[in-house]
C-alpha cells in the first residue's frame, strides 16, 4: 500500500459520519464555494464558464499545475493558459490530445507529508511517461530535470512488469517536444 493510499484510507476512517467523507469519496480534489465565486462581466468570460477568488483542496495529495501556449501561434504574444489538474490519469489523458509544443511547464504540486518544513512544495517535470504492466493496469511514470523519478507525485506501481512505456511529454530547456 503506498502512502497516499494509506493517507486517504486513514482520512476515509475518520471522516465516515461527515459531510466531507463524501468529498473524499467523490475524489474531489477541488471544491469551490458559492461566497468565493468572482463575478465576470457578461461578454468578458467564456459562456458557461465560473470564475473564483478562492477554491479548497480538499485532498492533501499531489496535483499538477500544466502551462501551455492558449493558441499554437508564433507569436511572442501569445496568451498562456495554467491548468490545475486534481489526477495524474487526467494530466495524461490532456497530455496525449495537446499539441506538445505548446507547453512550457509541469509541475507537481505535493503536500507537506512529503517535506521537512511540512509545508506544500513543487516540483518540475521533465518528461512524462504512461506505463502500462502485464495485468493490463497504467500508470504514469514522472522523470525532473535531473533524471530521477518523483515516485511521490503517482501512485508507486513496480515497474518490473513493465510491458509498454509510452513517452507523453518531454520538456526541453526551453520549450517541450515529444520524443
Amino acid at each position: 500500500m503506498t502512502l497516499i493510499e494509506q493517507d486517504v484510507g486513514e482520512l476515509l476512517k475518520h471522516l465516515q459520519n461527515s459531510s466531507t467523507a463524501a468529498k473524499v469519496r467523490s475524489k474531489r480534489m477541488f471544491a469551490t464555494h458559492p461566497q468565493h465565486e468572482f463575478p465576470v462581466p457578461k461578454g468578458l468570460a467564456d459562456p458557461g464558464s465560473q470564475h473564483w477568488r478562492l477554491i479548497e483542496l480538499v485532498l492533501h495529495l499531489p496535483w499538477y499545475l500544466l502551462t501551455f501556449a492558449a493558441v499554437p501561434e508564433e507569436d511572442e504574444a501569445m496568451l498562456m493558459q495554467t491548468w490545475c489538474l486534481a489526477w495524474e490519469h487526467d494530466l495524461a489523458h490532456l497530455l496525449t490530445t495537446l499539441d506538445s509544443s505548446r507547453v512550457s511547464g509541469l509541475i507537481c504540486m505535493m503536500p507537506g507529508r512529503t517535506s521537512k518544513n511540512h509545508q506544500w512544495t513543487s516540483r518540475e517535470i521533465q518528461e512524462v511517461w504512461l506505463i502500462r504492466t502485464d495485468d493490463d493496469s497504467e500508470f504514469v511514470q514522472f522523470i525532473d530535470f535531473e533524471g530521477n523519478e518523483l515516485e511521490e507525485c503517482s501512485k508507486v506501481h513496480s515497474s518490473d512488469n513493465v510491458v509498454e512505456r509510452r513517452l507523453l511529454l518531454r520538456m526541453g530547456p526551453m520549450h517541450s517536444h515529444v520524443a
